[in-house]
């Protein structure tokens, strides 16, 4: 019974031992160290010879010389004597896979003896994955370390109280200190002492958020002498900071030197518009003053009568007058006018002035007006925001060259923030508030980003010498009154200028009462009777020209029509399409007279049409060569006879074909 059970528990620990040596996960091997076959291997487990490539059967087969490499043969005796000395050995050689390929393993032997028998087990593992993480990991780290040491900005390590532990070449070239002169200096030691508070900011900053972070600082090489360096840090853990750093003082001076050719820039800049000033001034002054002293010496001969000397003597109150109202643009240009402020309503101001501003611009151009329905309060003086309008609209006026154009005045007020109050022009920026704004755009040839920022030089111009201190008085105007300007601009799509005043208060609408021309039409249809009278439409860019010639038709029995251009004539003409005759003036802003004309005879071709105009009728003659004609031309300025005897005639004889000679000879 006893040898039964030392037999079972026998039994039961082969077994378990046998699970334990096939189950592990390293390679054991079991070989002989007696006799001839010293190294044989008598027993290994499946993972020895899966992996030297081998089956089983075949891997008990071999000895420890089948598996070694010639490099790791060498040592193979002395690792034997090692073993044989009772000694445990540890170590790394190369084995030989069964298709002769190399790996490396980790071996662990030990000697045992069983039953008086020697024997060696030994412990391998696969290192090859561990190796080639080794092998790459120590290429990344020269690859990394030949990148810090050959790269031109400066790199070095530091711990949280700025003591170095680590720095490159280009560091070492930078602050003037050898590699290992660096690394016994603390950050704080170079640091020029104004910037020492900047740089525990940083160390703050990257152990809050882990970086990156910059800054420029100004530290001391090791000559003694200041540089500038721009540092950047990342946190590597708590105690471990790397920081990039470059030279930039070469870059500093730079900006310097930058600035400080500004700044003799702007300088000869505001030297050369004085000078414009002064040559523009002394210009106006010298012909005023030739005017003034000249009457005045007139004046004093005795050969002239008492009326001869009194129209000298007005003539040189007069120059007299133009010298104070340039004095008083001057101080307008400089925004210390003595402004008249008052309570003005904007929309009113635009409203009541329309007719002053239409005779300010060419005929040429058609001018809009777009004022805000809204009565728009300002705190401003009257007649210099007049004088404001009249400026800008001047200038409009001159960027369309001569050409056909449309200038757009529009009103209004809304809120500018920053963003909007930026682009001012002005050296003085408002706060961002409610402000009313005048807009003037026009479609001239605009201007670059250069003549921009000149526009409010004085005499300054881009066509001839002289013209004047218009934009210079917006300036100061505008800079009195607290307000802003923007220009926007480019070469060949026109030019927008926006005025903007601090808004007092906004109320409703305003009540626009009927135009001239609406009152003129509306009592011309009160006078009419109930059966249909002679309609005239008048068109014609004059004010004072169309209500005459409105007020003679009316004079005459005529129901009345108007219209201030060709395109407003085609409108009119389509909403009354019984008009019996149109009086047409030839040069109007929008849209001439002769297209005018074509197009109502598309409309109505029996239409009657009488063109009227300054010049003579050999001017235009060639407007007319082919297709249909006019029934007359009349020469400005005709006779209230001559438009009489035409209207009578053709109100005898709606269907008459009567032509423009049989008219100019009536």
């Amino acid at each position: 019974s006893e040898r039964k059970k030392a037999e079972e528990v026998l039994a039961e620990r082969e077994l378990l031992y046998r699970t334990l040596f096939e189950g592990a996960r390293e390679s054991i091997m079991i070989m002989d160290m007696e006799g001839e076959g010293i190294g044989r291997i008598v027993s290994a487990n499946p993972v020895a010879a899966e992996i030297h490539g081998y089956s089983l059967d075949e891997f008990t087969t071999l000895s420890l010389q089948d598996l070694e490499t010639p490099d790791s043969a060498e040592g193979l005796q002395l690792r034997i004597d090692t073993v044989m000395s009772g000694q445990l050995l540890r170590g790394e050689v190369n084995h030989r896979r069964k298709d002769g390929s190399i790996f490396p393993v980790e071996i662990s032997a030990n000697l045992i003896e069983i039953r008086g028998h020697r024997y060696c087990i030994g412990i391998d593992r696969d290192i090859s994955e561990r190796k080639a993480a080794e092998k790459a990991l120590y290429e990344s780290e020269n690859r990394f370390r030949s990148y810090v040491e050959s790269s031109p900005i400066g790199i070095f390590e530091a711990d949280a109280e700025g003591r170095i532990s680590s720095a490159n070449l280009a560091q070492a070239g930078i602050t003037g200190y050898t590699v290992d002169e660096i690394l016994k200096l603390n950050i704080m030691d170079v640091v020029v002492p104004e910037y020492l508070d900047m740089c525990l900011e940083i160390f703050e900053k990257l152990k809050a958020t882990g970086g990156p972070e910059s800054v420029e600082i100004e530290s001391i090489r090791a000559n003694g002498q200041k540089m500038w360096e721009l540092v950047t840090g990342v946190k590597l853990s708590s105690n471990r900071f790397l920081f990039f750093a470059q030279d930039v003082t070469d870059r500093k001076q730079a900006q310097e030197e930058l600035l400080e050719m500004e700044r003799k820039f702007l300088q000869s800049q505001k030297l050369e518009s004085l000078g414009v000033l002064a040559g523009g001034i002394a210009h106006d002054f010298n012909n005023l003053l030739a005017v003034i002293i000249g009457n005045i010496e007139l004046a004093q001969e005795s050969d002239f009568s008492s009326a001869e000397r009194n129209l000298f003597l007005k003539t040189a109150l007069s120059a007299s007058m133009k010298s104070a109202g340039l004095v008083r643009q001057m101080l307008d240009y400089s925004g210390k006018g003595a402004f008249e402020f008052s309570e003005l309503n904007l929309s009113e101001l635009v409203e009541n002035n329309i007719d002053m501003f239409r005779m300010t611009v060419p005929k040429n151009i058609n001018l809009k007006v777009d004022r805000s329905s809204d009565n728009i309060f300002v705190k401003a003086d009257v007649s210099q925001i007049q004088q404001v309008i009249m400026n800008l609209l001047i200038n409009a006026s001159e960027a369309i060259e001569g050409n056909n154009g449309a200038i757009e005045i529009t009103t209004g007020a809304k809120y500018c923030n920053e963003s909007i109050l930026s682009e001012n022009l002005l050296p003085e920026k408002p706060q961002p508030q409610d402000m009313a704004f005048i807009m003037v755009r026009d479609d001239g040839v605009g201007m670059d980003a250069e003549t921009v920022e000149r526009i409010f030089d004085p005499f300054f111009s881009t066509k001839f010498v002289g013209r004047g201190l218009g934009m210079s008085v917006v300036h100061g105007v505008v800079r009195g009154h607290r307000g802003a300007v923007t220009v926007d601009s480019l070469p060949g799509a026109g030019t927008t200028v926006t005025v903007y005043l601090p808004l007092l208060h906004r109320t409703g609408s305003i009540d626009k009462s009927p135009t001239n021309d609406e009152t003129d039409n509306i009592s011309a249809r009160e006078k009419a009777s109930e059966a249909r009278k002679f309609s005239v439409l008048v068109v014609d860019d004059e004010q004072i020209v169309l209500e005459l010639v409105l007020t003679q038709l009316q004079h005459l029995g005529c129901e009345t029509f108007s219209a201030t251009n060709g395109k407003e004539a085609i409108d009119v003409f389509m909403k009354n399409p019984l008009i019996n005759l149109v009086i047409l003036d030839l040069v109007m802003p929008e849209m001439g007279g002769a297209e005018a004309f074509h197009r109502l005879m598309k409309l109505n071709p029996e239409l009657k049409i009488v063109m009227c105009s300054g010049y003579k009728e050999e001017h235009f003659k060639d407007e007319f060569k082919t297709g249909l004609q006019p029934i007359a031309f009349l020469d400005k300025p005709y006779r209230f006879s001559t438009l009489k005897n035409m209207i009578e005639r053709l109100k005898n004889d709606p269907c008459s074909k009567t032509g423009a000679a049989d008219f100019s000879a009536v």
